[in-house]
C-alpha cells in the first residue's frame, strides 16, 4: 500500500500541481519589495490543505537562486505557551538569523528590545538560543532596562548597517489562540518592524477572520476583520485553486494505481464515477482533500478481497465518510429504506406519501450546496434515492441488502459468505463435485443458509458483467434436487428456502431441457420425494406458456409415479398419511398423465378399493396461516381437479352440505364430511372423458 504522509514538498522539481510559476512570482515579490526603511509583510492565503507550506518551500528555493544574500528565519509561534513566550521566541528566531558580527552589537541591541517588552520576571529568551548566550555575556544590559523606542531605533540602525535582508516565515497563524494571534500581529506590526526584514505569513482567511472577530480588537464583523488585516499585510497572495482538470487527472491517476495494486478493476462501461465531476470540483478543492480521499479509499479497499465489493460504491461511501461524516453515521439506521425494494404487493398499494422522507436523512447537513453534493454521491450508490434506475444497481453494491454491512464493517460479517467461495462451490458442483455447495446450503445459521441459496441462484440465473455467471448443468440440477428435502426451513411458504430452491431447479431445468432426456430424468429422480419433482416440472414452465416437448416428456414419465402414489394413498383409506400432498399428485397426473390410463385405473378402484367420497376428500384444499406457528385448516374444494377423475354419477352428488364441519380437523373422515355438498358431478367441460 502506498504511504501518504501529508508532508509538504521541499523542492520545485517535486511540484505536480503546476505551481512553480506562483512560487517564482512570490519570490520575486519578496525580493522586489524589500526595504531598508521598514519591514514588509507578505501573506500567502488559502484554505487548510491547499498547499501553502509546499508553496513556501518552493518560494524559498527560488529566492535563494535569484538572490542568494537572503537569510531565512522560521518563526514557530506554536512552540510557545503564552504571549510572553511568543515574544521571546520571536526575538530568539530573529537573532539566530542575524549574520556573523564579531562585536555582537546587533544581537545586544535586539536583546535590549526583547528586555524592554518582556515582563520583568521573565528570563529572556529561552536557554540555549543565540540571544540567551549574548544576554549571559551582557548582564549589564539586562540590569539597565532601556525604553523600547530607544532600543528599537538603535537596533534598526544596526540592522541597516548589517546590510543583510531577512525573511521571517510564520506559517499557520490562523491556528493560534486568540490572545496568541493578537500578540503575533502586535509583534509583526509594531515590535518587530525592523528595516530589512520581510515577513511571509501563511493562513486561511476565513479562520483567521473568525478568530479576529472574537479577539476584542475592533474587528467584530468579517469586513472589519478584513480591514484590520489590511493594516498588517501589504502584499497578500492567494494560493491558486485546483483546476477541474487537475482534480480529475489526479483522481484518475490515483485510482488507476490503487486499483491496479489491489487487483481490482472497473468495468469498461461503468460510468458512475463520471456522474460526480461537479462534486469533485466543489468538495476536493485542496491537494490534502484529494490525497486524503485516495489514501482512505486505498485503506478501505485493502480490507476486502477482490470481487467481494463494488469498488465504485466503496469509493463513493469513502467520499461521504470524509466530507459528510454526520450523514455517514446515519446510513446504518436507514439501511432498510436505502436497500430494500418494495414487494409487488407493496409497490401496488404504496402511495406517494409513503416514500421515505429523504429530507430527514440529509438534515444532518445544513448547507444547501453541501446537501446537494451529498445526495448526488449517495444517488450513485443507492438508486432508491431516485435519480438513477434500480436496474443499474451493482450485484455487489451497498444497495444490495446482503452486501450493505460489508461497507460499514469493512469485512465479510460472520453470517456472510465470500462471493468467491460461493462461486467456486457452484462451479465445482456444476462439474460433479458437490461437497462444498452441499455444506454451504445445509450448514450454519438459517441466515447463512438462506444467503448461500440466494447467491448460488444469482450465479446461474443472472448475467454478470464481471464474467462470474455459471451455466447450469445436469450435474448441478441433480445436486439441487437431492438437497430439496432438507431445505425446508419452516412450514410457511414465505419463510421456506425450499420454495426458492424449487424455483432455482425449475429455472435450470428449463434452460438445459435440450440435454439428453434420460440424464434429465435421472437428475430429477435424485430427489427422493416425488411431489417435489412435480413442483420442479411446474416451476420450469413460465406462467402463461406451454410446456416445451422435452418438459412434457419428463412430466409424462413422472406422471406414472404420481399415478401409483395416488392409487396407493386411496387404497390406504383413513390410514393414509394426512400430510402427503396427494392433491398435488392428482393435479400433476391430470396435467401430464395419460387421461385414459389414469381414469381406467382410478375408476377400477372405485369399484371396491375406495369410494368417490375418498377421492373427493383428496381434493379438499388445505391452507396454512402465515405465522411463526402456522395453523392448517380446510379451505375450499377443487371441483375442477375432482371432475378430472370422478365418475359421472354417484350418491355423493346429492348429499347436503354439512355446515358444522370442523375446518381445523384434518382427518380423512372430516375431509369427506367437508366434501359433501361441495363435490358435484363433472360436467362436459371439466370431465377428462365420458363413460
Amino acid at each position: 500500500m502506498q504511504t501518504w504522509h501529508d508532508d509538504p514538498i521541499r523542492r520545485i522539481e517535486d511540484d505536480t500541481l503546476d505551481r512553480r510559476h506562483t512560487a517564482e512570482r512570490l519570490a520575486l515579490l519578496i525580493d522586489e519589495t524589500h526595504s531598508w526603511e521598514s519591514s514588509v509583510v507578505c501573506a500567502l492565503t488559502g484554505p487548510w490543505g491547499s498547499g501553502k507550506t509546499s508553496l513556501i518551500e518552493m518560494t524559498c528555493e527560488h529566492l535563494g537562486s535569484v538572490s542568494p544574500g537572503w537569510k531565512i528565519a522560521r518563526f514557530a509561534p506554536w512552540a510557545t505557551s503564552d504571549p510572553g513566550g511568543l515574544f521571546e521566541e520571536f526575538y530568539a528566531t530573529l537573532g539566530a538569523a542575524l549574520p556573523p558580527d564579531p562585536s555582537e552589537k546587533a544581537k545586544g541591541l535586539l536583546a535590549s528590545c526583547a528586555r524592554a517588552v518582556a515582563p520583568a520576571t521573565k528570563i529572556i529568551p529561552v536557554a540555549g538560543s543565540a540571544v540567551a548566550e549574548y544576554l549571559q555575556m551582557t548582564s549589564a544590559t539586562l540590569d539597565a532596562r532601556q525604553p523600547w523606542t530607544e532600543a528599537f531605533a538603535e537596533a534598526s540602525n544596526q540592522f541597516r548597517r548589517l546590510n543583510t535582508p531577512i525573511l521571517v516565515i510564520v506559517d499557520d497563524i490562523d491556528r493560534l489562540h486568540r490572545d496568541e494571534l493578537v500578540a503575533l500581529l502586535k509583534v509583526i506590526r509594531l515590535l518587530g518592524r525592523f528595516p530589512g526584514v520581510t515577513y511571509l505569513l501563511a493562513y486561511d482567511e476565513a479562520t483567521l477572520f473568525a478568530n479576529l472577530q472574537d479577539a476584542n480588537v475592533g474587528a467584530e464583523a468579517q469586513e472589519r476583520a478584513r480591514l484590520f488585516m489590511e493594516k498588517i499585510v501589504q502584499y497578500p497572495m492567494a494560493v491558486p485553486p485546483l483546476l477541474p482538470e487537475a482534480i480529475l487527472d489526479r483522481l484518475d491517476e490515483g485510482l488507476t494505481d490503487i486499483l491496479a495494486a489491489a487487483g481490482a478493476r472497473l468495468a469498461e462501461n461503468d460510468g458512475r464515477l463520471g456522474r460526480l465531476q461537479d462534486v469533485y470540483e466543489t468538495q476536493l478543492t485542496t491537494p490534502r482533500s484529494l490525497e486524503r480521499l485516495l489514501a482512505q479509499f486505498e485503506l478501505a479497499l485493502s480490507m476486502h478481497q477482490p470481487g467481494e465489493i463494488d469498488v465504485v460504491d466503496l469509493f463513493c461511501l469513502t467520499l461521504v465518510r470524509l466530507q459528510f461524516p454526520d450523514l455517514y453515521l446515519e446510513l446504518p439506521r436507514w439501511r432498510r429504506e436505502l436497500t430494500e425494494a418494495p414487494s409487488v404487493w407493496g409497490s401496488t398499494s404504496q402511495k406517494p406519501d409513503d416514500e421515505p422522507k429523504w429530507d430527514r436523512l440529509f438534515c444532518a447537513i445544513n448547507d444547501d450546496d453541501q446537501r446537494r453534493d451529498a445526495r448526488s454521491v449517495l444517488e450513485v450508490v443507492f438508486p432508491r434515492l431516485g435519480r438513477y434506475s434500480a436496474a443499474a444497481r451493482s450485484r455487489l453494491g451497498a444497495a444490495n441488502s446482503d452486501y450493505f454491512s460489508r461497507y460499514v464493517v469493512h469485512q465479510i460479517p460472520k453470517d456472510d459468505i465470500a462471493d468467491q467461495t460461493m462461486h467456486d462451490a457452484v462451479d465445482q458442483a456444476s462439474l460433479g463435485v458437490p461437497a462444498n455447495l452441499v455444506a454451504l446450503l445445509t450448514q450454519g445459521s438459517d441466515r447463512r443458509r438462506d444467503l448461500a441459496l440466494k447467491k448460488a441462484r444469482a450465479f446461474t440465473e443472472h448475467e454478470h458483467s464481471d464474467g462470474s455467471s455459471i451455466e447450469p448443468s445436469v450435474e448441478l440440477l441433480g445436486v439441487v434436487m437431492g438437497l430439496l428435502p432438507v431445505l425446508e426451513g419452516g412450514h410457511n411458504s414465505l419463510l421456506r428456502r425450499q420454495e426458492r430452491a424449487l424455483a432455482w431447479a425449475g429455472n435450470m431445468l428449463r434452460r438445459i431441457c435440450s440435454a439428453p432426456a434420460d440424464d434429465l430424468l435421472a437428475a430429477l429422480r435424485c430427489c427422493p420425494e416425488p411431489f417435489l419433482r412435480y413442483h420442479v416440472i411446474w416451476q420450469s414452465i413460465p406462467t402463461g406458456t406451454d410446456a416445451p416437448q422435452p418438459i412434457r416428456w419428463l412430466g409424462a414419465r413422472l406422471a406414472t409415479d404420481a399415478q401409483d402414489a395416488v392409487l396407493t394413498h386411496l387404497r390406504n383409506g383413513d390410514s393414509a398419511d394426512p400430510n402427503q400432498p396427494v392433491g398435488a399428485e392428482l393435479a400433476f397426473l391430470a396435467q401430464f398423465g395419460d387421461s385414459d390410463t389414469s381414469h381406467i385405473a382410478i375408476r377400477a378402484g372405485l369399484g371396491g378399493d375406495f369410494t368417490t367420497e375418498d377421492l373427493a376428500a383428496r381434493c379438499v384444499n388445505i391452507m396454512a396461516s402465515v405465522s411463526r406457528h402456522p395453523v392448517r385448516r380446510l379451505d375450499g374444494f377443487d371441483q375442477q381437479l375432482f371432475a378430472s377423475f370422478a365418475p359421472a354419477e354417484d350418491s355423493l352428488y346429492t348429499e347436503p352440505r354439512d355446515q358444522n364441519v370442523d375446518v381445523y380437523g384434518l382427518s380423512w373422515s372430516n375431509r369427506r364430511a367437508y366434501a359433501r355438498g361441495r363435490a358435484h358431478a363433472p360436467g362436459p367441460a371439466t370431465r377428462g372423458s365420458s363413460d
